[in-house]
């Protein structure tokens, strides 16, 4: 079931080495919400899903397989359908004028007309950035487990969860989000077991010289590990784009709305008025298709993969591929 994302890995032409993490599985879960939240519309989510399974089902009568390439796209248009059910999104018609039945699937702390959903959905991008960048960091505590290196994870882990209340308070909301007593003491006690065990080296003979020489190894990339608190801090504001990016999304649409609207009346005002529509949720569609591309893929190549400490070094498996022979050769 994993496979059906190995076109988005064959697109970007990553690949992890040998002794990194193989997080097909959790590129996919948290992709598939990307995905939703960035193309934003259960309207447009409906007309890829009606593509893909006419394209499947034309497959299937033909015998022919299907490739994981259309899977995909069945599996992240019907997470935006589902996403346009939960936030009232469906071609950007305004949320007074949907029928009856889509205004009640809404859920009400992001519905349109209350006056925090804004700052809801924001609270609900930097969970997301949360629970994903936690996912790392826990992985990372089992992977260094039983050394005393797994402190340096569990560290990081407590810098995490301060600086997101940090962000709650700068971010969203000083007045709903009060940064609690005990954040700022989490983000100090974090820091100081990052700096004390992400370096230890377990190759000394004991934990005293182990230690030492992890120190001495931070000291060299003092900067670096000041610096990387605030990368930390940058890293949970970045999934803020969920919200600004599918929002951008619907100003669009609500503009081309806008456009056709007035010249709707007779025969040939609403032909042009189709040729609006058409046109500008058409660009809108390829534009937030690129938007997935560049954010939604960001979030777990750059954001998810650096906490989990990946370098995608690897390539692909082609053993009579020339360039890898020049590889093979140099190594």
């Amino acid at each position: 079931m994993v496979n059906i994302v190995r076109p988005v890995f064959d697109f970007i032409g990553s690949v992890p080495n040998y002794r990194e993490y193989d997080i097909s599985g959790l590129f996919l879960f948290f992709f598939v919400i990307f995905f939703a939240m960035i193309f934003g519309d259960g309207g447009y989510g409906s007309l890829l899903f009606l593509y893909s399974l006419y394209s499947i089902i034309s497959l299937v009568i033909k015998k022919k397989p299907i490739p994981d390439i259309l899977k995909l796209v069945t599996v992240l248009s019907g997470a935006t359908i589902v996403w346009g059910f939960l936030s009232g999104s469906w071609f950007g018609i305004s949320y007074e004028k949907l029928p009856q039945f889509l205004q009640g699937t809404v859920l009400p702390m992001i519905r349109p007309d209350n006056p925090q959903a804004n700052e809801n959905i924001k609270l609900l991008c930097f969970i997301i950035g949360l629970t994903q960048l936690s996912i790392a960091h826990i992985k990372n505590i089992f992977r260094d487990f039983p050394s005393p290196k797994f402190l340096g994870q569990v560290g990081q882990l407590g810098m995490l969860g301060g600086l997101f209340f940090l962000v709650l308070n700068l971010i969203v909301n000083t007045e709903r989000y009060p940064i609690p007593s005990w954040a700022l003491p989490l983000i100090g006690g974090g820091f100081a077991l990052s700096f004390l065990f992400s370096s230890y080296d377990s190759s000394k003979s004991n934990f005293i010289k182990g230690l030492i020489a992890g120190i001495i190894e931070q000291l060299k990339n003092i900067i670096s590990v000041f610096l990387g608190v605030v990368g930390v801090f940058g890293d949970i504001i970045s999934y803020i784009r969920l919200w600004a990016v599918g929002l951008a999304g619907l100003a669009m649409s609500q503009t081309v709305n806008a456009l056709a609207g007035p010249v709707l009346g007779s025969f040939i005002k609403f032909l042009v008025a189709v040729v609006i529509l058409f046109m500008g949720h058409g660009i809108n569609i390829i534009l937030s298709v690129l938007s997935v591309l560049v954010h939604g893929i960001r979030l777990n190549m750059l954001e998810f993969s650096s906490h989990l400490g990946m370098e995608w070094s690897g390539y692909g498996y082609a053993p009579f591929s020339e360039a890898n022979a020049e590889k093979d050769l140099h190594i």
